[in-house]
């Protein structure tokens, strides 16, 4: 399967991937900013998509930047139908500043099929074993 996509700026790069068998392709930045501290900044790629009717692609974080940098790339969705620059959020949930220079890697794009819905309104819901635990409910270990 191939994704078209389109650099918008000489800064953009094409996304790739660190080794063939991942599933996660990186992104990069194509603006230099500054994060300040605990703020949450959207980061320009320059660059844009033309997903296939039934697939979406999904904005990840690296790992990498949330250990050793505490920086976190928020979880997004490109539908099929945007064609706009993809832009991440970026959250620096350090004390400090945090920089972005051009062309470093700031999340991991993975694509995935996906099945459209329709919310259906009822009085009721099928009964579970779980029911309504929520959260910790299952206990630490």
């Amino acid at each position: 399967m191939s994704i078209k996509i389109k650099l918008l700026s000489t800064e953009a790069k094409l996304p790739s991937r660190a080794y063939p068998s991942d599933s996660g392709l990186d992104i990069s930045s194509a603006e230099e900013v500054v994060i300040k501290a605990g703020d949450i900044q959207k980061v320009s790629t320059g660059i844009s998509f033309s997903v296939p009717k039934g697939w979406e692609v999904q904005i990840r974080p690296r790992s990498g930047l949330m250990i050793r940098d505490k920086v976190i790339a928020m979880f997004g969705t490109i539908d099929c139908s945007y064609r706009g620059e993809v832009g991440v959020l970026l959250h620096n949930t350090t004390g400090n500043d945090f920089k972005v220079d051009i062309g470093d890697r700031i999340a991991q794009l993975v694509i995935a099929k996906i099945e459209l819905w329709q919310p259906e309104l009822v009085e009721d819901l099928d009964s579970s074993n779980r029911g309504d635990k929520g959260l910790g409910s299952t206990g630490k270990n």
